[in-house]
C-alpha cells in the first residue's frame, strides 16, 4: 500500500467512514488509493468514466462527502463534495 495515499487521506482531514467518491479507471494508483481509504474504514463510492452522464445523481445519491479523480495519465487530484457538486 502506498505511503503517499494514506498521508493524503489524514492531511485531506477525512474521517473514518467518510463517504469517498473515487472516480478512476483501472490504474496502479486508483487501487493504492482504494486499499488506502478500505484501511481508513470509509465507504467507497468507484465511479469511471462510463457513467459520466449520471455523475451528479450518483454522487447525490451515495451522499458522497469527499472526491479522488485520477486521470488517464494516473494523477491524483482531490477535492471535496458539497450538494453532489465536487469543488
Amino acid at each position: 500500500m502506498s505511503i503517499g495515499f494514506m498521508l493524503d487521506v489524514f492531511e485531506n482531514n477525512i474521517p473514518n467512514g467518510a463517504v469517498t467518491i473515487i472516480e478512476a479507471d483501472f490504474s496502479p494508483n486508483a487501487i493504492a488509493l482504494f486499499l488506502a481509504l478500505i484501511n481508513h474504514a470509509c465507504i467507497l463510492v468507484p465511479l469511471t468514466r462510463s457513467v459520466e452522464s449520471n455523475k451528479t445523481e450518483l454522487i447525490e445519491t451515495a451522499q458522497g462527502e469527499f472526491s479522488f479523480t485520477i486521470d488517464e495519465n494516473d494523477k491524483v487530484k482531490s477535492s471535496c463534495v458539497f450538494r453532489g457538486q465536487i469543488t
